[in-house]
């Protein structure tokens, strides 16, 4: 037996049912067990370089890279049913595999995995998904909070995922490239470099910081700066954001040093200014506490009932705490997400959900909105999602009450209702970071 159909061996006894279904889906797996009860798999050549299997009218092609990176001679694209099934059956010509499932592995036996993905460098991983990629995924793994950790488990194999993206990483062994993912998700290298750094970071290393936009130019290459876009456009929003913290610190300052009950109509501008400022040097989170403090001030102004010094003290506090957090960052390159905050909410691809259904919630905003929320638990999660639909209040023809009965708002769900105390299975839903699903017309119940 040669090395690689070792090593190709060793790599296909790592893979279980829900392995083999990431690599393709579960009907294309069901098919494949069906062609081996009724076509023979045969090695037909093996090289060492390859391995040539005969699965009935047709032949796959393994090489040391594993079923993902194996072609067939069908016409489908991507892994077919005949690449499953020339897998399982390599696998089942081991000499020690005697049963057609293989045994749970113990935690000694997954060490060698552990140690292959803690071993692999950072230069492989710009390799991979490329500098760009590679600075994308250190920022992604900055940004991962306690409220969204990496997900480690498995057992035949090693599976680690993000909660958002909702996409699980399968390592049965082999290089970077041989890492799967459960989900068709763009740009999957970044993705895929994102998920190893994090385990890395999990397991206490220290991850290397990517170089810097521009890094590794040389003089002769040098055109000027009205030729280096991007490297100006960093360096004009670092020095941008740096002004902004040291501005904002000061007026917080003096905020307090006037007093809370003595605060002018010009210290209200200028806070107002701040937020502008804040916005547009995409530090949102701090944008919006600005824009809290700017109203509260005017709110004492004009002494509003909802007026309190109380209340704008914590929120100056809280600003004064933001801006040395994000000094304290700077540092270090870019801030973490959950002190710089979103523009607006995004949602993310997040496969199939499978949710319980608690109910609905019918709710008025203070700005003039009605609306009703679906309530859901996800048992994989262990969370909340909510589904929200909601239009202005003086809107005519939109009842929250009545919205509980109607159609939606995903196709197979007749109504809200319907969803209530059942088991709902959503297919190709679409989730944000704040526990949100969207109301997408493609997600299927």
């Amino acid at each position: 037996m040669s090395a690689l159909r070792e090593n190709l061996i060793a790599q296909l006894q790592r893979f279980d049912d829900a392995a083999f279904a990431a690599l393709a889906n579960r009907g294309l797996l069901r098919r494949a067990y069906k062609d081996l009860d009724t076509e023979p798999v045969d090695i037909i050549e093996e090289t060492a370089q390859a391995i040539m299997v005969a699965c009935g009218a047709h032949r796959v092609c393994f090489d040391a890279r594993g079923p993902a990176h194996a072609t067939c001679s069908c016409p489908a694209s991507g892994v077919c049913q005949h690449i499953l099934a020339a897998a399982i059956g390599v696998r089942r010509t081991a000499p020690s595999v005697a049963a057609l499932t293989p045994t749970p592995a113990t935690e000694d036996a997954l060490s060698p995995l552990h140690a292959a993905l803690l071993a692999m460098p950072a230069a492989e991983l710009m390799q991979h998904a490329g500098k760009a990629g590679y600075r994308w995924a250190w920022q992604f793994v900055e940004d991962l909070d306690h409220a969204h950790p990496l997900k480690i488990g498995g057992e035949q194999n090693i599976e680690f995922g993000f909660s958002v993206p909702r996409i699980v990483f399968r390592y049965m062994g082999g290089a970077l490239a041989s890492i799967i993912a459960d989900s068709d998700i763009a740009q999957i290298e970044k993705y895929r470099v994102a998920a190893v750094l994090a385990y890395q970071r999990v397991h206490g290393l220290t991850l290397t910081v990517p170089p810097p936009v521009g890094a590794g130019r040389t003089a002769e290459l040098d055109l000027g700066k009205d030729h280096s876009g991007e490297t100006n456009a960093a360096d004009s929003q670092h020095d941008s954001r740096t002004r902004l913290r040291r501005q904002v610190l000061q007026i917080l300052g003096e905020c307090c040093e006037l007093g809370l009950a003595h605060l002018s109509t010009g210290m209200h501008e200028r806070v107002t200014t701040l937020a502008v400022w804040a916005q547009g040097a995409e530090y949102y989170r701090l944008a919006l506490l600005l824009r809290r403090i700017a109203d509260h001030i005017e709110m004492l102004l004009t002494r509003a009932g909802g007026a309190d010094e109380q209340r704008l003290l914590d929120e100056i506090t809280l600003a004064f705490g933001l801006v040395n957090a994000l000094d304290d960052a700077a540092p270090r390159g870019a801030a973490p997400l959950s002190l710089v905050g979103r523009a607006r909410a995004r949602y993310e691809e997040a496969s199939t959900l499978t949710l319980l259904g608690l109910g609905a919630s019918a709710w008025r905003s203070a700005s003039g909105y009605v609306g009703l929320s679906m309530i859901f638990w996800s048992p994989d999660d262990q969370a909340f999602l909510s589904c929200a639909d909601a239009r202005p209040e003086n809107q005519r023809g939109f009842s929250p009450v009545a919205r509980y009965r109607a159609a939606g708002p995903w196709a197979g769900l007749g109504a809200p209702a319907q969803a209530t105390g059942r088991m709902i299975v959503l297919a190709g839903a679409k989730l944000s970071a704040a526990g949100r699903l969207s109301a997408n017309e493609t997600t299927h119940a």
